[in-house]
């Protein structure tokens, strides 16, 4: 009698390569969470976890924010053309440090004045909700 090779059921195969490959990204996926929580922990310190809004107010700040695009685009537009003029002060040759000096108290004004808009609609934020809390 002639042996019959076993057949080999490739879509069980491909399945359970897929299913491999699914745990690896997963495992990938949160080795990187991991990591990037440690070294944000160990650059802002322990302090880092607990300064965190609760959901509800995050979600708040965030309605807030996506209503204030108009007023915030044109400051972190600024902000953004200030850090490239750093970029280019530090990149060019020769190296002109007073011009990277001006550079950099360019981008700290523009820094300034995005969080003095940030800051102020995030107490605008705050304050509404107490209020409306307190009633």
């Amino acid at each position: 009698m002639a042996q019959t090779r076993p057949r080999r059921n490739w879509k069980r195969i491909a399945l359970i390569g897929a299913f491999a490959l699914s745990l690896t990204g997963n495992a990938l996926a949160i080795g990187a969470a991991w990591r990037l929580s440690a070294a944000r922990e160990e650059l802002f310190g322990p302090a880092a976890e607990q300064a965190v809004f609760d959901r509800a107010t995050r979600r708040a700040l965030r309605e807030a924010f996506g209503a204030e695009t108009d007023r915030l685009r044109p400051q972190l537009h600024a902000l953004a053309a200030a850090r490239a003029a750093v970029v280019r002060a530090g990149a060019a040759r020769p190296f002109d440090a007073a011009a990277l000096a001006a550079a950099q108290a360019a981008f700290r004004t523009e820094l300034d004045a995005a969080l003095d808009v940030t800051q102020g609609l995030i107490a605008q934020t705050l304050a509404a909700r107490a209020a409306a809390e307190a009633r």
